[in-house]
């Protein structure tokens, strides 16, 4: 599937109210995505988010 991306500008309280929303949902999809990993599995995928983020 294709994916298109938008960019939308916003009001600086629009953003402040909606952030917190969008990160409590990233949150929990990462959990629930998550949940079936062993300790070792999960902190080898933490390693990996950490790795790529330093990249960026």
């Amino acid at each position: 599937m294709d994916k298109v991306h938008w960019s939308v500008g916003v009001l600086p309280e629009t953003d402040q109210s909606v952030r917190p929303y969008l990160l409590e949902k990233a949150v929990k999809q990462a959990k629930s995505a998550a949940s079936d990993l062993n300790d070792s599995d999960l902190a080898a995928l933490i390693d990996e988010a950490v790795l790529w983020a330093r990249e960026y």
